[in-house]
């Protein structure tokens, strides 16, 4: 990918021609002009929509602290690994299948495979991918993944436009919290809700992460933002799926495709509402349990939420890495031995138990499978070793 700004124009060029979409190309448009005597945005565009939208559209010209530029590639580099290892197993395999069957023009690269499609469909097959065998990374706002749809919105959207590797780290900060903030203005999160936090908050992530990456303006990042509202869902009844398929889908898969969608629409010169977040029928009204709209902006430019999202230590979902952690250190301890315990008591809050409790999925057939239930057999002596554990470097990366 070249950090040359003119190589933007290929990807236009590939999609349909230079002269009908000429308008398309970052810096200019192809919206019509506001008509005469309309107001103008300022007017019209909540001050907090017009900051956000502006932050997404300079997102790729912003420096990034050193700190933050480390923690982020740890996280690409964790969401590459969960997209390699996915890609082979069942909702990878049928993410790939599926695109593959549909054609499209190669634009981007399915990962863990030598198909390359549309960037849309990349999009969603490697976040399928990466979601597929629950590696990918948690943040315990909401709680939401962020990783597996803001690296394949970013990626995919970055091989479109010949983006740079520096590019891509800030698309994907981006991405990470745009999205930890969205789904904290929307209130949505564990206990009594309507909706399930990272259902509803990815294609918001992968709408900043692909806005960011095709240079999109202010406008045209309310635009996006305005599609992504209206393809956004989050119904919680992915707890019953009984092979990680649909949940792979639900978590990263939707949202990437929501997201790159949104923002090769409106690159392409598709116009939307000026403002999705405010008037009598927004974004809160339509998608919040409790909304808080000042926890949008809230720190935005100086908290960065890479730094609050742990990269998983064990191939189960977010609310058991702690009951494992605490399995794994009483295996350790030479005392703890099962002449030695009467009965182990796991304590975990209601809301976090109806994620991993008694699942319907079956238990995996090989180490890598996911699933939220470990074998008896691993409670009930000291194994040899520990099924499902992750690489020293992982676990040195893990927080909170």
């Amino acid at each position: 990918m070249s950090d040359e700004a003119d190589h933007t124009r290929r990807w236009l060029i590939n999609a349909s021609g230079a002269a009908i979409l000429s308008g398309a190309l970052p810096g200019s448009s192809a919206q019509a002009a506001p008509a005469l005597g309309a107001r103008t945005d300022a007017e019209t565009i909540s001050p907090d929509t017009i900051m956000l939208a502006d932050y997404v559209a300079k997102a790729l010209d912003r420096e990034l602290p050193a700190e933050v530029v480390a923690r982020t590639k740890l996280h690409v580099l964790d969401t590459f690994a969960a997209m390699v290892s996915g890609s082979r197993l069942k909702p990878g395999e049928l993410a790939a299948r599926y695109v593959d069957s549909l054609g499209g023009k190669p634009q981007a690269t399915v990962i863990g495979s030598s198909i390359v499609t549309s960037a849309v469909n990349a999009a969603l097959a490697n976040a399928m991918s990466a979601h597929a065998d629950e590696t990918d990374d948690t943040n315990p706002v909401g709680p939401v993944h962020l990783g597996c749809s803001a690296l394949s919105a970013a990626l995919a959207t970055a091989e479109l436009a010949d983006r740079s590797g520096r590019d891509l780290l800030r698309a994907v900060t981006l991405g990470y919290d745009i999205g930890a903030r969205v789904v904290a203005a929307l209130g949505v999160g564990q206990g009594p809700r309507r909706r399930s936090p990272s259902v509803l908050t990815s294609t918001f992530i992968s709408a900043a992460a692909a806005a960011a990456m095709l240079r999109l303006d202010q406008r045209q990042v309310r635009h996006t933002l305005s599609y992504a509202a209206q393809q956004a869902s989050g119904i919680g009844f992915w707890t019953r799926d009984r092979e990680h398929i649909e949940k792979a889908f639900d978590f990263a898969g939707m949202g990437a495709r929501n997201g790159v969608m949104a923002a090769t629409m409106v690159a392409m010169g598709f116009s939307a509402v000026d403002d999705p977040f405010s008037g009598r029928e927004n974004i809160y009204t339509a998608l919040a349990d409790n909304p808080a709209p000042e926890k949008l902006l809230a720190e935005l430019g100086s908290s960065y939420a890479v730094f609050g999202t742990t990269i998983k230590k064990w191939t189960v979902g977010a609310p058991l890495q702690s009951v494992l952690d605490s399995v794994a250190a009483l295996l350790d301890d030479p005392g703890v031995r099962a002449d030695n315990i009467k009965h182990i008591r796991v304590d975990m809050p209601t809301a976090s138990l109806r994620i991993v409790d008694n699942r319907s999925r079956p238990l995996p057939a090989t180490p890598r499978c996911a699933d939220d239930r470990r074998p008896r057999r691993y409670f009930r002596k000291r194994a040899r070793r520990r099924p499902h554990e992750r690489s020293e470097g992982a676990r040195r990366s893990q927080t909170g």
